[in-house]
């Protein structure tokens, strides 16, 4: 039973990746959150019409960029039982200042982007909304150790990075 709802979450998560980067141009796919989170959260809504699926026990892995859209899709999630995001961004303006050149691909590929930077921003970072995920939710981060980090990092037990 848990195999197959593990699979056909999988299947329509990733075919919606599929589907979106197929038919978009880049500019409308890359970064703006929006298909690829709605398509997720509509197939929570399909979860009772799957035979065998347990809408009671759900929880959401996203990987990069799909582990921001997991988050951002977890803020809609309530109930959600248990989060898993591998090599996600969290904190997009701190990842601005590690790869500064990545600000070029937010400008062309998120609409508003030069007008509403700080929002931009904040829409795609978890750490400014750390309370708006669920709160019984378990987070499993998954991260390498040789993965670029500012040398001033410090995990305070009290800063928002303790929720994640």
């Amino acid at each position: 039973m848990l195999s197959f709802f593990r699979l056909c979450f999988f299947f329509c998560a990733s075919s919606s990746l599929l589907r979106a980067s197929a038919t978009c141009p880049p500019p409308s796919f890359l970064l703006r959150c929006g298909r690829g989170v709605r398509d997720v959260l509509a197939l929570t809504q399909l979860l009772d019409e799957i035979p065998n699926a347990d809408s009671t026990r759900l929880g959401m892995h996203g990987w990069s960029r799909g582990g921001m859209q997991t988050y951002i899709a977890a803020k809609s999630l309530p109930n959600i039982k248990a989060i898993a995001v591998g090599a996600g961004n969290s904190d997009e303006e701190m990842a601005l200042k590690i790869r500064p050149k990545f600000e070029k691909m937010l400008i062309k590929r998120v609409p508003n982007f030069k007008d509403n930077r700080a929002e931009e921003l904040k829409k795609r970072s978890v750490i400014k909304w750390t309370d708006k995920l669920p709160k019984k939710a378990p987070i499993l981060l998954l991260h390498g150790d040789k993965d670029l980090l500012p040398r001033n990092l410090i995990l305070h037990p009290n800063s928002n990075c303790s929720r994640l």
